[in-house]
Parts: C-alpha cells; structure tokens; sequence
C-alpha cells in the first residue's frame, strides 16, 4: 500500500465519521480522550479546553467512522492554533 492508497483510506474514514476524538496533550494527563458527536463541537471543546487549562499544550482531532477506523483531522496548539493534516 502506497501513502496514495493511505491518504485516500484516511480521506474515507473523515468523509465517514459517524464521531470525532478528541485527544488532550500535556498538563496532569499525558493523554486524555472524549468522543465527540461532531467535528464542530470537537474543536470548540478543544479551543475551550486549552483555554481553560494553562497545562494543557494541544488536542488532537480524530475522525471515527462505524467500524471504529481513526483518521487525524488535524490538531488544535495553544501557541499556533489550528492546523489541519495535509494529505496530498
């Protein structure tokens, strides 16, 4: 499998996603989750969660489609904000 094959995989799962994951970096808990209903609210929550948590360094969105496959939307940094995945 070529990163062609991935990126288009990848691309299915997040034009798929029946749920978003949210996962936080940094602070108390190296690596804490919440699923998320939809990709809006996942990055609210994680605007929120950095702004409310000094500790706390990034969140990372996650697309889960029915059969639970994971694919990276992008990732959302205290210092430079949001940055989406580029797939090429």
């Amino acid at each position: 499998m070529d990163v062609k094959d991935i990126n288009n995989w990848e691309l299915n799962v997040i034009e798929n996603a029946t749920n978003y994951s949210v996962w936080i970096y940094g602070g108390y808990s190296p690596r804490s989750m919440k699923q998320i209903p939809t990709f809006d609210e996942a990055f609210e929550y994680s605007k929120e969660c950095l702004k409310n948590d000094e500790r706390l360094r990034s969140c990372i969105i996650y697309a889960v489609n029915e059969n639970k496959n994971h694919a990276m939307v992008g990732y959302y940094h205290r210092e430079t904000g949001w940055v989406p995945v580029e797939r090429n």
